[in-house]
């Protein structure tokens, strides 16, 4: 049975708690216990279903506040351990912000280590993504990530895993091309690896990272296809503008990957 928080709304040391915490002002020990009760609730009545974000993130806010405000981590420590941040929970342990016993200490440890890739410590949700999409076997994907969830070197990985003799990666703008070979440039030197379809030289193994334009230039050319087809901002797509038309015209001719 849903459990409804609506007379929160008109609890005085609640509404008070959640405006000094606001405000960055530390809360005395009652306010405190208090507030970390209220989160404890949110995240049982959360854990029942998935689908209440916002009792999560009332939660969160809490236990980072206390953390931030009262310089108690250990409330921070375990909804992140326990909700996959492991990032955040790498960052209170390397920084030695709360106290525990040895064994404790060792057994997190452990388990932030199996989420560790490309020396960073990846979520919970990040790494059960990308090894999903790595490994899929679906002929067309689609990857949604917020800023700085890796998206970059997903596509690294992709290309690494797949082994595929010609890839395309279509980037929406030109500043955007020249970032992605240089990354793709660091991660495959030795690979042919061109940036404009006047590049292309009839070799049959490339990396190629196109804007819309230079990409439906090359493909004017019937002896040209791709193995993989990587369309990053794919989200344009639904843009009516032109450079949406141009993506759609070319995942008309390839599909994407």
């Amino acid at each position: 049975m849903a459990i409804s928080f609506n007379w929160l709304k008109e609890d005085k040391s609640f509404l008070y708690s959640m405006k000094k915490m606001s405000l960055n002002i530390p809360l005395d020990t009652s306010e405190m216990e208090y507030s970390l009760s209220c989160a404890v609730v949110f995240l049982e009545e959360y854990c029942k279903d998935k689908r209440k974000n916002l009792y999560f993130e009332i939660a969160y806010f809490i236990v980072l506040k206390s953390a931030i405000n009262n310089d108690e981590y250990e409330p921070l420590l375990d909804v992140s351990s326990n909700f996959g941040l492991y990032p955040i929970s790498n960052y209170i342990i390397k920084n030695n912000l709360y106290t525990s016993s040895l064994s404790s200490e060792f057994s997190l440890s452990y388990q932030l280590s199996k989420f560790e890739y490309n020396s960073i410590i990846e979520t919970y949700e990040q790494r059960k993504s990308r090894v999903e999409l790595v490994n899929s076997d679906d002929e067309e994907n689609c990857y949604i990530a917020p800023t700085s969830f890796g998206k970059s070197s997903l596509i690294t990985e992709i290309i690494r895993e797949r082994k595929l003799n010609k890839v395309a990666i279509i980037v929406p703008t030109k500043s955007l091309l020249m970032q992605t070979y240089k990354l793709v440039k660091n991660k495959f030197s030795r690979n042919n690896i061109i940036f404009h379809d006047e590049m292309y030289d009839g070799s049959d193994e490339f990396i190629a990272i196109f804007t819309q334009e230079r990409a439906l230039r090359l493909l004017k050319n019937e002896s040209v296809s791709f193995d993989l087809l990587i369309i990053d901002e794919a989200h344009n797509l639904f843009n009516n503008d032109s450079r949406s038309l141009l993506l759609t015209r070319e995942t008309a001719i390839k599909s994407p990957i």
